[in-house]
């Protein structure tokens, strides 16, 4: 009895401090759902700010004038130095009359009669040079193509009845495309092209040189290659002119 006595205030003053605790709890105490709000408040404000700009540009250009004529790669310039003979004295050797009778085929193939009715007024007969010129190249383009598909075939039946390997293949393109009728008519069309070409060239060259009054500065003119720019190879042609004296004074009135 004495034990339980002791422990009774004991008992008493916890009972009062869970009551205050109690009473505390009910009044004091800050609403959890003030605090709630509080924090989420807090989160909100913290991702508004972290939030970036959306990635939504609208990109704006403008575009420069493209050359008038492209610029020439420089493997195919070196090629047609090659093959024109620019900047050399055999430039005006490159010749397409006897290609051209093995292309030139009638009718059709060459250049068109005049009909008798209309001769008389055939003032550009001229032009029938140009004609005629087409004329072969249309044909042995034709017959570019006819090689090219012959050269196929004849590969696609190889491949077909034989175990492919590399140099097996390698030495068949070389028959078919390197050494056979393929590769002649196309360096012959080559051949065509460069010919005409340089007889065009040499035609602009003589209508130019044909008003130098000294013949012997006109021979000297005449013995500069064109190049892949001019019609003279600049360089030779400013330093003769430039001994020869003013550009009126040796060349005559147009």
């Amino acid at each position: 009895m004495c034990e339980l006595r002791k422990r009774a205030p004991f008992c008493d003053n916890d009972c009062s401090s869970r009551s205050n605790l109690n009473h505390l709890n009910s009044e004091e105490v800050v609403d959890g759902n003030i605090s709630g709000e509080l924090f989420n408040d807090c989160i909100e404000h913290d991702f508004d700010q972290n939030k970036s700009e959306p990635n939504f540009v609208f990109e704006i250009e403008t575009k420069l004038k493209e050359p008038a004529v492209p610029k020439t790669p420089q493997n195919y310039l070196t090629t047609l130095n090659q093959i024109q003979h620019f900047e050399s004295n055999e430039w005006c050797e490159v010749r397409f009359a006897e290609t051209q009778k093995s292309y030139n085929h009638a009718p059709g193939f060459v250049e068109l009669e005049v009909n008798e009715e209309v001769k008389a007024y055939d003032s550009l007969r001229h032009l029938a040079y140009s004609d005629k010129a087409f004329a072969a190249l249309t044909f042995c383009v034709l017959k570019q193509r006819e090689a090219l598909q012959t050269a196929l075939r004849k590969l696609l039946d190889w491949g077909r009845s034989t175990d492919i390997n590399y140099e097996g293949l390698s030495e068949k393109i070389n028959e078919q495309f390197l050494n056979g009728e393929y590769y002649k008519v196309s360096s012959e069309l080559l051949q065509l092209v460069c010919g005409h070409r340089a007889d065009v060239i040499q035609m602009r060259r003589d209508g130019i040189t044909n008003f130098l009054r000294e013949p012997l500065t006109k021979v000297a003119v005449r013995k500069i290659p064109p190049s892949c720019n001019h019609l003279f190879k600049a360089e030779a042609l400013t330093s003769l002119l430039e001994k020869a004296g003013l550009i009126h004074q040796i060349f005559s009135v147009i």
